[in-house]
């Protein structure tokens, strides 16, 4: 079962930054998963909420400012991007890229990605994932050797299309689900369908014993140290 590490090692470093992929790298996880979304002027950050809690305590959308904007408003955090990211990345472990969106068209961010995996030589490590379909089908037009993931979750928290019947029309390397929705009708319709199945988030034994009973290929943590040495 692979283990990959869930915004990098958010139990050991701040979640989404450089020093946490570094920890979780460290402990010998099969790769890491981060979030990436547009500022205002065009730059990929690593981050995964759509607002940013400025010094004052009030929410700040992130793609209303620019990358010197959020840096000056927010000081307090260790915001990286994606391209600092790549710079560091080893080519021998899988790189979950989750693209967070609400917009139906996506060329921007998706065509900057794609620029920024081919210049680092990371495109056969990649699974680009999102709960926005749209973002994965432009994925799969454009770009069909691409892995894709589909994202799931039982709790309708990220909108009507998040369904796992998205499958027919992208036909994904994998499926992430979320472990507290997943059970054993729909992961032996994943593992029929012959895609990878991956879970999150994985952070205790018993999760990782029910990932283990229901046969799935992955999971992410916080916890590096639950099945790394």
């Amino acid at each position: 079962m692979l283990i990959l590490g869930h915004r990098g090692a958010p139990s050991l470093k701040q979640e989404n930054t450089l020093a946490s992929f570094k920890a979780a790298l460290s402990h010998n996880v099969d790769g890491i998963e981060l979030d990436i979304q547009l500022t205002s002027d065009g730059e990929i950050i690593v981050y995964h909420d759509f607002k940013i809690i400025d010094t004052n305590n009030l929410p700040q959308s992130i793609a209303s400012l620019s990358l010197s904007d959020i840096k000056a408003l927010c000081p307090h955090l260790q915001i990286a991007t994606l391209h600092d990211v790549c710079q560091l990345f080893p080519k021998n472990k899988i790189f979950n890229i989750e693209i967070k969106s609400q917009n139906l068209d996506n060329t921007k961010i998706i065509q900057k990605t794609i620029k920024l995996l081919k210049q680092y030589q990371l495109l056969d490590n990649v699974i680009i994932s999102s709960f926005n379909p749209f973002v994965l089908l432009q994925i799969k037009k454009e770009h069909p050797d691409i892995k894709l993931g589909l994202l799931w979750t039982g709790n309708n928290s990220e909108g009507w299309f998040v369904t796992h019947y998205s499958y027919y029309q992208l036909e994904p390397y994998s499926f992430h689900a979320n472990i507290d929705y997943l059970d054993s009708k729909l992961a032996k319709w994943a593992l029929k369908t012959h895609i990878q199945l991956f879970v999150y988030t994985v952070n205790t034994q018993e999760e990782v014993q029910k990932a283990q009973a229901l046969n799935v290929h992955g999971i992410f943590t916080d916890f590096p140290k639950l099945l790394c040495n």
